[in-house]
This record gives C-alpha cells, sequence and structure tokens, in this order.
C-alpha cells in the first residue's frame, strides 16, 4: 500500500521550513516587549538584518534567521563597526530574542550560537576615539555647578555623586508618588525605582541623602526635572544640550565614571557591580563598552546627551 501526504502535513512541514511572524503578532502576544525605547532599538535591528537580505520589514523570518546566523553575524560586524565580541553578542541575542518570541521555539540555533560566539569568533579591534573626561577633574566641576531650582543644576548634582543614569530616565521621574509606571525617587525614604530604562529591566537602588536634602529644597511638584508650569518636558527636550549643557555629553560622562568605578576607585569587585547596576548595564558591558582603561569605548547611548 502506498501512503500519501496530507495537505496538512505538507502545510506543516512548509511552515517548518520558513516560519515567520510579526512584529505586531509578537506586541498583541505574552512575549510583547513591554519598554518602547527597547522595541524601537530590536525593530531597528531587525529591520537592518531584513533590509540587507531582502525580506520584508517588520518580520521575523525565525527558519531563515536559523539558516543565515553565520551571515547576519559577519553582516553585524560591518553594520555596527563592532570591535569586540560583546557588543556582537549583544545584537545577534537581540535578533535571537525576537525569534525566541515569536513561539515557534527558544532552542533555535541563533540562540546556541549567540552564545557561543566568544569561542567561535575573532573580531578585529577597531580604533575608537572618545572624548570621555577623568572623573576626577570632572567631578568637581559638576558640583560647583549644582542648582536645585535649575534642570542642569539638578543634573550636575545627581551626576556628580555619581549617578550617571541615562538622562531620558531621570526627566521620566516622578517626585510626589510611584505610580507602577514613571521612575519614582523617594527623597524622604533616599531610593529611586527605575522602570523605564533602556534594557527594559527595573532597578532600585539608594540614594545618597545629602542628595535627596539638596534636591528636596528645590520647586517640589510631580517631576524631578518639570516645567516652571509643572508640566513634564516632552521626549523631544530630554536632551542635554537643549538646555545648555556645558559639560560633555552623557554618554561620555557615563564612560567617565565607569572607568573610574571600575580601574580607580578602590572598591570591592560587588561593590563595582552595585554601580554597574545602577548606572543601567552588567558588568560585562561596563568593562566592554565603558572602561576606557580598556581602550573599547563602544557605547549605544549616544542619542541621549
Amino acid at each position: 500500500m502506498i501512503y500519501t501526504m496530507s495537505a496538512k502535513i505538507k502545510l506543516n512541514i512548509q511552515k517548518r521550513g520558513d516560519r515567520i511572524a510579526s512584529l505586531e503578532s509578537i506586541q498583541s502576544s505574552d512575549n510583547y516587549i513591554a519598554n518602547k525605547r527597547t522595541f524601537a532599538n530590536y525593530r531597528s535591528i531587525l529591520n537592518k538584518v531584513n533590509l540587507h537580505f531582502g525580506w520584508e520589514p517588520d518580520k521575523v523570518y525565525y527558519d531563515r534567521l536559523n539558516d543565515k546566523k553565520e551571515e547576519i553575524a559577519d553582516f553585524c560586524q560591518q553594520q555596527w563597526k563592532i570591535s569586540n565580541i560583546a557588543h556582537l553578542t549583544s545584537i545577534m541575542r537581540i535578533i535571537s530574542s525576537l525569534m525566541t518570541r515569536t513561539g515557534f521555539g527558544d532552542k533555535h540555533a541563533m540562540r546556541s550560537y549567540s552564545r557561543s560566539l566568544n569561542r567561535i569568533l575573532t573580531v578585529p579591534a577597531l580604533p575608537v576615539k572618545s572624548n570621555a573626561p577623568i572623573w576626577t577633574e570632572i567631578q568637581p566641576k559638576l558640583a560647583a555647578a549644582a542648582d536645585r531650582y535649575t534642570v542642569v543644576g539638578k543634573i550636575a548634582a545627581i551626576f556628580s555623586y555619581g549617578y550617571v543614569l541615562r538622562v531620558g530616565e531621570i526627566f521620566n521621574t516622578r517626585i510626589d508618588k510611584r505610580d507602577g509606571y514613571y521612575n519614582y525617587l523617594d527623597l524622604d525614604e533616599c531610593v529611586w525605582h527605575v522602570i523605564n530604562q533602556k534594557n527594559g529591566k527595573p532597578k532600585t537602588f539608594d540614594v545618597e541623602g545629602r542628595l535627596c536634602k539638596f534636591l528636596k529644597g528645590g520647586n517640589l511638584g510631580v517631576w524631578l526635572l518639570g516645567k516652571a508650569n509643572g508640566e513634564q518636558y516632552a521626549p523631544a527636550s530630554h536632551i542635554l544640550k537643549s538646555h545648555k549643557w556645558k559639560f560633555p555629553s552623557n554618554n561620555d560622562l557615563r564612560k567617565s565614571y565607569e572607568t573610574w568605578n571600575i580601574n580607580d576607585s578602590g572598591r570591592a569587585p560587588q561593590e563595582i557591580e552595585y554601580w554597574n547596576m545602577v548606572l543601567g548595564h552588567s558588568s560585562n558591558v561596563a568593562h566592554d563598552y565603558y572602561d576606557q582603561g580598556l581602550g573599547a569605548g563602544l557605547d549605544s547611548d549616544s542619542g541621549s546627551e
């Protein structure tokens, strides 16, 4: 007897060979990406890969991405001028994460490949220029510029204590209440709850009491950095240059602080890791992207000046 394959089985085999999910379907599922900036970053990387291979934008080509993982790694190295394995791994894991979120399975080749890049690839180092200042030289200048009544003065004060957060995190911080949506700085308990940061992971850390006392002395309202009328600044104003910032960029100050934190602070490893967390990244990322003492200097925060 000769058995023939049913149309349904044929269709399933075809789907396994070229499974596709749209970003819209992912965002409508339980596997959605909650943080808007994180989603925008994931989408941008995916669409650059799709454009390179001539695929439709906003589509996760599950099986094609698996099949072309080595070619994708080569493309990413050229596209983002990658100088170290950690940077390449972070991009490949973004693609892997999107594939997992499709629901087609998390045991795909891209996942294992992205986790083993440090063993199978060598990325030639590229010369990187940085304008990151020396922290011990810039910190006193930030402290001298502290002013509890102005945006620049408040940010300078916050940075001078080592809380060199991404500027958007500070602009999106409330001081009146914790609502579960915006970040919240409790000036009485001196605890900062950040739920909207770039990597989508919430973080909570203690804040120096003297800084909280300083900030409480200003005009209190809803926002840590609010307009004179009490309203929140629009995202377009979450840029230091628009407030006549006279110091190095947010990006360079973050590098400056981490270079000092890792190499010259005299802190124990656990305390160094704690401050890595405060700035919003893992210790590996801190070493590979921020530590100018190692000559890395790659950072994806350049738009958050």
